[in-house]
């Protein structure tokens, strides 16, 4: 029994030796050691966890498994279970392994998938308008979560009123489908409305525009207490002035329009800054008598009253039309004292406090009267109109006054008899008691002009010969003075001829005005008879006045170009169907004692015996050899006195002023011995055989027979000329338009050439008849007094090749000369030397 016991326990202590997994080193058996321990494998990272719907999930995402002794059984483990990301609900997934120990070790985490809270994205979230304005307060708003197709609600609009300034805000929420929900806020900042204002006028002369109104948006108004920069503004600008005293503003735009209106809207300063001209009250007319202004710095050093405003169009680089440059130039700077009416588009506010005016007279021109007129013949009201403005604003109920109703006081010191201006007083009161005095020029003019002149309705204006029969070379730019006149031996082409914003007359074979066409599309015609009765433009317009147009036989087509003389000249005068058209001069002509007779031949090549005929010292041919017989001669110099004269016997002179027999010559050859003398002219009265009493040789008899008698030849100067280094070519002086060929400016013209050219020679001479200037605009070169010729000329110039004559002043006693067309550029090219002597010929 006790040997039993003893197998059975060392039975035992192998079985739990071998359960051990422990080995024993029987080769040392003085040394005992505990072996290492076997354990199962363990996981790591099996956590439950929650899942949304259709989200991504990795059941061994974060997931390992490794043995006792640290090798990795994460390859190894096996799941058991699934989970189903589309559809919410809690997932078991068990997850196995077994490493050495041979045990396997098992675990198990849950996973949990379930539907999303739904996001609200809210941009931007903080939105401002301006009271009035409409806003979606949906704009911006998304939602995204369970439900793909999930929109916001407004949960509390915070009582939010477009019309009430204040901050709003607003509450949106979400919920899907599963109930589960969320919310946004949005805070909705109503600004105080902006208004925007208007600038009206009594009347509307700017035809492109089309209103008599001027929008301004209201983020344009600056209400200023103290001195103000506009810097360079991009739209129609307003500046109030809210101070009790003045302030100046200044804005660096260039070529911009302004106009400072004091409190109650009068115009009390206008800024052409695109044609450099100031309007205030010395200066009251911008297209009579406007002042010089720098169109650089046309906004600079604005006063602005205390009360008023100042009102900027800038130049913005668009259309002159229609940015509103041309609605402040021709609507409200026209002319200093026109009156305009600020005010709120809303008519929540009127800026312009309209007081009632004293009685306005019409524009009107000078008073031109002939030599001899008495005071009591002068009509110093004819033309006028008095207007009042009835107390309002509106000029639809504006009242005419009556002529009779003025009071008129004549110059005291007028003398009919004396070539000279005058000045007439007038005034007139209306109902209210306010009174308007004017004063009127009268001016004497002689019965016989003294330079070539255009006479419609019994006034005058002066025309320039050398323009008769034009070829423009271009659309006529803004502001060109002068007549240009067209007579039926003209060859081109009229319609091919632009003119823009003048007065085009039609006269016929009679002297008659048969048609007129005016700068704001009227046309006036035996239909349309005068100003109370236009017409519209018929296949024409304001920009292309001559289209359709052809010189009657015997007639004229006359031009008023649109600088301020000239076309004003043609809406005072010519737009009235019927009138006579009196031309004086338009041809070379002579006028003597009050007498005046055209000359019918210039510088031919033989004389004929039907007309007058002119020599000038132009002429280059043998007068030896030309036949002259019984008939009268007569050489005048430079002033116009006769210096010599001869008839069929004698010759009158200096030396003989009571006349001498003829010697070195006779009857039957009367030009022997003739010279003309420089800048004279040599005028023949052949003899016709019949010798009536409107004979050419009548007149030359019984008027220019003698010494010392004084006339005067006009239009020859069509033979002006240029000569240098010994050639000769011949030149039109100061043209109101640009020609094909040489043209002389002389201190006559103005300060600077009005127009602009390209591609040929400008040559400034001084008065000493000296170059001083040479502008080469085909070779961009300039000769001056530090570049004296083409082979050093300057080439880093300040103009342009396109734009010659840009800048280049007309010396005081001195002449600018163009050269413009081939034959002429190529004869300016021989100027290019500082200090040549040049020798300028202008004849009268």
């Amino acid at each position: 029994m006790k040997q039993k016991l003893i197998i059975s326990l060392l039975f035992l202590a192998v079985v739990l030796v071998g359960c051990n997994n422990t080995e024993v080193d029987t080769t040392d058996t003085n040394t005992t050691e505990a072996s290492e321990e076997i354990t199962d494998a363990i996981f790591k990272g099996v956590e439950d966890v929650t899942i949304t719907v259709d989200s991504t999930f990795d059941s061994m995402n974060g997931i390992t498994a490794e043995d006792y002794d640290g090798t990795d059984l994460t390859d190894s483990v096996t799941i058991e279970g699934t989970v189903d990301t589309a559809t919410a609900g809690d997932y078991d997934l068990t997850y196995k392994v077994t490493g050495a120990s041979n045990n396997e070790v098992t675990t198990t985490r849950t996973v949990i998938v379930e539907t999303s809270t739904p996001v609200i994205t809210v941009v931007p979230e903080t939105i401002e308008i301006y009271a009035g304005d409409d806003l979606d307060l949906f704009i911006g708003v998304t939602v995204s979560g369970y439900n793909s197709n999930m929109q916001a609600s407004i949960k509390d609009n915070g009582g939010f009123d477009k019309n009430t300034p204040g901050t709003y805000t607003i509450t949106y929420e979400a919920t899907d489908s599963t109930g589960n929900s969320a919310t946004a806020t949005r805070n909705v900042i109503v600004n105080e409305a902006i208004v925007n204002y208007v600038l009206e006028v009594q009347y509307e002369y700017d035809s492109n525009w089309g209103s008599k109104t001027l929008p301004i948006s209201g983020e344009n108004i600056v209400r200023a207490d103290a001195d103000y920069d506009l810097g360079d503004p991009t739209q129609v600008t307003l500046v109030i002035n809210e101070s009790d005293s003045d302030i100046t503003v200044t804005t660096s735009d260039i070529y911009g329009e302004a106009a400072i209106i004091d409190a109650h809207g009068k115009v009390i300063e206008g800024r052409d800054g695109a044609n450099g001209k100031l309007v205030n009250k010395d200066y009251p007319s911008r297209t009579q008598n406007a002042g010089p202004l720098d169109a650089n710095a046309y906004g600079v050093d604005m006063v602005v009253p205390a009360g008023g405003f100042v009102i900027v169009a800038p130049n913005e680089g668009g259309s002159f039309d229609e940015d509103g440059r041309s609605f402040i130039v021709k609507n409200v700077i026209f002319e200093y004292g026109n009156v305009v009416s600020i005010y709120a588009d809303d008519d929540s506010e009127i800026l312009t406090n309209y007081v009632d005016r004293a009685p306005t007279f019409n524009y009107f021109k000078p008073l031109e009267v002939v030599e001899g007129t008495t005071a009591d013949q002068v009509d110093v009201l004819e033309g006028l109109v008095i207007t009042d403005d009835n107390g309002t604003f509106d000029p639809s109920d504006d009242i005419d006054i009556p002529l009779t109703d003025a009071v008129v006081r004549a110059d005291a010191n007028y003398d009919p008899n004396t070539l000279a201006d005058y000045t007439w007083s007038i005034a007139v009161v209306d109902s209210e008691g306010n009174t308007r005095a004017v004063t009127r020029t009268v001016t004497v003019i002689p019965s016989t002009p003294d330079a070539p002149t255009i006479e419609i309705n019994g006034n005058r204006v002066n025309f320039n010969p050398n323009d008769l029969n034009t070829d423009l070379l271009e659309p006529t730019p803004w502001n060109t003075d002068g007549v240009v006149i067209y007579d039926s031996n003209y060859t081109g082409n009229l319609s091919d001829v632009i003119v823009k914003w003048s007065v085009v007359t039609v006269v016929d074979g009679n002297g008659t005005i048969i048609e007129t066409r005016d700068a704001y599309g009227n046309e006036f015609n035996e239909t349309n008879t005068d100003i109370d009765n236009p017409g519209t433009a018929d296949g024409w317009d304001a920009q292309d006045m001559l289209e359709g147009l052809t010189v009657p036989d015997g007639g004229y087509v006359v031009v008023f170009l649109n600088g301020s003389d000239a076309r004003q000249f043609g809406l005072d005068n010519a737009r009235v169907y019927g009138r006579e058209v009196t031309f004086y001069y338009l041809y070379p002509t002579i006028v003597v004692n009050n007498t005046i007779r055209e000359v019918d031949y210039v510088n031919p090549d033989v004389i004929n015996n039907d007309g007058i005929t002119a020599f000038t010292s132009e002429y280059t041919g043998d007068l030896s050899s030309l036949s002259l017989a019984w008939s009268i001669l007569a050489i005048l110099d430079e002033n116009g006195d006769v210096i010599l004269s001869r008839d069929w016997s004698n010759q009158y002179d200096a030396n003989n002023p009571n006349g001498t027999p003829a010697e070195g010559w006779s009857g039957g050859d009367m030009l022997a011995g003739i010279e003309i003398p420089e800048n004279g002219v040599l005028l023949v009265f052949p003899n016709d055989g019949a010798n009536g009493p409107d004979s050419p040789r009548t007149f030359g008899k019984d008027h220019l027979l003698g010494y010392g008698i004084d006339a005067e030849i006009f239009s020859l100067n069509y033979y002006s000329s240029v000569t240098a280094s010994g050639e000769t070519i011949k030149a039109v002086v100061n043209p109101a338009t640009p020609v094909t060929g040489a043209m002389i400016f002389t201190s006559e013209y103005g300060a600077t050439i009005d127009f602009s050219l390209g591609w040929g020679v400008l040559v400034v001479v001084g008065e000493d008849g000296k170059v001083d200037l040479v502008r080469d605009a085909l070779n961009a070169k300039q000769i001056d007094e530090l570049h004296p010729d083409a082979t050093n000329a300057l080439t880093d110039i300040t103009w342009t090749s396109g734009d010659y004559t840009n800048g280049v002043e007309i010396p005081a006693n001195g002449y600018v000369l163009v050269f413009n067309g081939t034959d002429a550029r190529a004869y300016g090219s021989g100027l290019r030397t500082y200090d040549l002597v040049v020798d300028i010929n202008i004849v009268k």
